[in-house]
């Protein structure tokens, strides 16, 4: 069997196997039942002249040749044969028209499938711009999450940076108040030895004092007492010796007030230096305390900072936990929905 080589061609070699297979008779595949089924099949109607010519090839390739329906009409002139073909006729008939109703039943039933396979096919683009608009959604959220992954390590990162400085200054701090400490040690000390030192040198002018000033003190004081219980008993005393005596009181009275004027001068010494000692231990308590309330600021600001630090990253780990929990439920209501919207179509 030979194959039609224009699509044309292959249109109406198809309608002609069919009116054959209906009729079984060269005469019922005629021009004009070619060309109505040819409109009935959706096909262009064509003119007379390709109809016949399609219609002789299509002899030539099934074998049929003119003589067997002239062998068909002389079958027909029997009157035996001719109720044999009206019983086939009417079962031809009967057959077509059955077969008729099956085609426009088949037919019917291929619209609403084809309606369906429509419906199938938009509610399948939907689910499939659907699972495009969520990938698209789960692609920002990743690169959001993994964005936020980034800023944690950064974080992270400038946390451990900050409590390496801190623990640095920490370090310099104690080695501060350890230095602090034994200059207050050298300093108490200092300040001991220089006690001890004024009290000694005290001590010493308070001896020299009373050593050696004092009985002259003392001696002048008894002669004094002396002269004037002379005076006394010779009422009075020459011109020459009341001089010599006045010389002599006075040259006393300037090495008293040398003594005196010595002795000032040591005790003022003394308190310069007991005043500059004091000085100095207050200087020592101001930055005594100066340095404790440095430390106790620093603790605390360090403590600050750690539970800032601590909060805001608890803050954001949370934050992130729950825009991916968020997430997880998204994406497993809308995979719930997608199953459900397919199972309908696979029971279909």
């Amino acid at each position: 069997m030979e194959n039609a080589r224009t699509r044309r061609e292959r249109e109406v070699w198809r309608v002609c196997d069919e009116l054959w297979a209906q009729h079984a008779s060269l005469g019922a595949v005629t021009g004009d039942a070619i060309r109505d089924r040819l409109v009935v099949l959706g096909y262009k109607k064509g003119s007379p002249n390709e109809i016949y010519k399609y219609r002789h090839t299509w002899k030539l390739s099934r074998h049929i040749s003119e003589n067997q329906e002239e062998a068909e009409e002389q079958v027909l002139q029997d009157p035996i044969s001719r109720a044999v073909a009206l019983v086939q006729e009417e079962l031809k008939a009967q057959a077509k028209t059955e077969l008729q109703a099956q085609i426009k039943i088949f037919e019917h039933k291929q619209e609403q499938l084809e309606a369906e396979k429509i419906c199938v096919q938009e509610e399948l683009d939907a689910l499939r711009e659907k699972h495009a608009g969520l990938m698209q959604d789960k692609q920002s959220l990743d690169q959001k999450y993994q964005a936020m992954q980034d800023e944690l390590h950064h974080l992270r990162k400038d946390y451990h940076v900050l409590e390496n400085s801190l623990t640095k200054t920490q370090t310099l701090l104690d080695d501060s108040y350890v230095r602090l400490e034994d200059a207050q040690k050298q300093h108490s000390r200092f300040a001991v030895e220089t006690q001890k030192t004024h009290e000694k040198e005290l001590e010493r002018l308070k001896f020299a004092f009373e050593e050696k000033y004092l009985p002259m003190v003392r001696s002048l004081e008894q002669k004094n007492k002396d002269l004037e219980k002379e005076l006394k008993k010779q009422g009075g005393l020459s011109m020459a010796e009341s001089h010599a005596l006045k010389i002599e009181i006075r040259n006393k009275d300037v090495e008293l007030g040398k003594l005196e004027k010595s002795l000032s001068h040591t005790q003022a010494s003394f308190e310069k230096s007991e005043n500059h000692y004091q000085q100095q231990v207050k200087q020592q308590e101001i930055l005594l305390k100066t340095h404790n309330r440095i430390i106790d600021a620093f603790e605390k600001a360090k403590d600050e900072a750690r539970n800032l630090e601590r909060e805001k990253h608890e803050v954001e780990i949370k934050t992130l936990k729950d825009e991916f929990a968020l997430l997880l439920e998204q994406l497993k209501s809308k995979i719930d929905m997608k199953e459900q919207q397919e199972k309908p179509q696979d029971a279909a």
